[in-house]
């Protein structure tokens, strides 16, 4: 339930998935199992599992009063939360492809290193076929029916 004049837990975690949907233009209700398991990656790196839980609950929650659509329910969610589990249980976090602080920096990149010359011969140009300017006349066969 709400406090004097503020809002409750669920209202405050169902109003950061409308507006983490509307500004990458998802539709928030019903919402797409792809859109939420993606939600709960974003959360991934803000909050602990059981928060990610809470929040979960109350998104599924709101589904199931507006649209008796259950997404805690769909395989893609529940794989998505089971894996940002064994996420944060392992000891050594799995390799990612990218390091997020220089994948989401707003920095420029680094300028390319210099490379040493190496005398390299360039490839000869590929040989080009053109067009004779006097086309052969094709017969045609004489197909038997």
């Amino acid at each position: 339930m709400a406090g004097r004049g503020g809002k409750s837990a669920d209202d405050k975690a169902w109003d950061h998935f409308v507006d983490w949907c509307l500004k990458r233009r998802l539709a928030p209700l019903p919402a797409n199992a792809w859109s939420i398991a993606a939600y709960l990656r974003h959360l991934d790196s803000i909050y602990t599992p059981v928060e990610i839980a809470k929040n979960l609950k109350s998104i599924s929650r709101m589904h199931a009063l507006k649209s008796r659509h259950r997404p805690d329910r769909d395989p893609m969610v529940a794989r998505a939360m089971q894996l940002i589990e064994v996420r944060a249980n392992s000891q050594n976090s799995a390799p990612t492809l990218f390091n997020d602080e220089d994948f989401l920096s707003d920095a420029p990149p680094p300028p390319p290193k210099a490379h040493q010359k190496m005398n390299v011969e360039p490839e000869p140009a590929p040989k080009v076929q053109r067009l004779s300017s006097n086309p052969r006349l094709v017969q045609r066969r004489n197909l038997k029916p």
